[in-house]
């Protein structure tokens, strides 16, 4: 088993070139948008035997255009959209910048297949759906557009699912498909948000989809003990109690001016000295919404940080990188510790990082009740 690299056209998915670095790294992130960077030798781009086509080598690393995939045993387990390609001549390298696909929802307003409507009242309602199914209509809008190039290889999340929520994006306050989708993502009781990468099932010609992953997102346990001569076992396990985000007393803002502005609270029962936080809201004018949003702040914000990462291996049987879905539980058991007290700890995978080696870093943070 090995890592496998190769480059795809980003608005189609179809695989262009398999690639060989020379250095690079990834990390994916549950509600968030992980990143990475990898370097090449410049003058084997291009050349690959198994290229679908002739691409030059700046055609080939383009950004935007193109999406770089690393797969670890055929697998993919990073996907990035290439932002940036440096070309040194003399030093014969290329060098490109990635991110994942939720990058380019920043680019994306909610206006659909007609455009800017603004000046005609136009405006994006959902009504009566559940917060996932909102999520749902935002990735859905944000691959609508006036010409081809607005489709996406993403497999969107059910829309219309009924439930008690309701939306109205209006043309004229240009909204961002990912900064709406962040909102709803932050509400109290909103969903993780994450986009899979994966090959289609085509035997011949497969080719890069994203799956989206919207609601409380979970799979199956994987378990270590840390202590343990055998593998699979884990290397750098790293702890830090960050408070310096602590807020548990919320003023959540939102729209309004002087006196006039909108604000709603949320106090947590603590014997923890008042800290107090404000979080913007820009224009919003649901009151209910607001409070949604003070309320979730809070659980966020309450208790400072317990932050954990430790380090695998990618071909562990059982336990390796091909075994990881973000939002999944995880457990270790501690015994003769130095830190933690005898008996399991339970986790939750957030995100996940790796180069070309073996060597993957895991980001957790605990379950509640751990």
């Amino acid at each position: 088993m090995t890592w496998t690299y190769d480059i795809c056209d980003t608005v189609h998915g179809q695989k262009l070139s398999r690639v060989e670095p020379v250095s690079g790294s990834f990390s994916r992130v549950l509600n968030g948008i992980g990143s990475g960077m990898h370097a090449f030798v410049a003058s084997t781009l291009g050349t690959s035997p198994n290229a679908s086509g002739n691409y030059s080598r700046r055609v080939l690393t383009a950004p935007w255009s193109r999406t770089l995939v690393q797969s670890w045993d055929g697998v993919p387990r990073y996907a990035g959209v290439i932002t940036t390609q440096d070309w040194d001549e003399d030093a014969d390298r290329i060098t490109v910048t990635h991110s994942e696909i939720r990058e380019i929802f920043k680019r994306r307003r909610t206006f659909g297949e007609n455009g800017y409507q603004g000046e005609g009242g136009g405006k994006l309602i959902v009504e009566k759906n559940t917060i996932e199914s909102l999520v749902g209509w935002l990735i859905w809008q944000g691959m609508q557009g006036l010409a081809p190039n607005w489709s996406l290889p993403i497999i969107p999340p059910p829309r219309n699912v009924t439930g008690p929520h309701t939306r109205i994006w209006h043309d004229y306050n240009m909204p961002v498909v990912e900064a709406e989708m962040t909102a709803l993502q932050n509400a109290y009781g909103g969903p993780d948000i994450d986009f899979q990468q994966q090959w289609t099932e085509d035997p011949f010609e497969p080719s890069l989809v994203w799956q989206s992953r919207v609601g409380d997102l979970t799979g199956r346990l994987l378990e270590w003990y840390p202590n343990a001569a055998e593998r699979p076992k884990i290397t750098k396990l790293k702890v830090t109690e960050d408070g310096s985000k602590t807020g548990n007393m919320i003023y959540a803002v939102g729209n309004g001016q002087e006196r006039d502005k909108l604000v709603r609270k949320a106090l947590a029962d603590t014997d923890q000295p008042a800290l107090e936080r404000v979080e913007m809201y820009g224009n919003l004018t649901d009151k209910g919404w607001l409070q949604g949003h003070a309320d979730a702040d809070l659980a966020t914000f309450r208790l400072p940080t317990e932050q954990v990462s430790f380090s695998i291996r990618a071909g562990d049987k059982d336990a390796g990188v091909n075994d990881l879905v973000l939002g999944q539980p995880l457990r270790l058991n501690f015994k003769n510790h130095g830190w933690f007290d005898d008996g399991p700890r339970d986790y939750r995978l957030i995100g996940y990082s790796g180069d070309l080696t073996e060597n993957i870093a895991l980001q957790v943070q605990p379950r509640q009740g751990t």
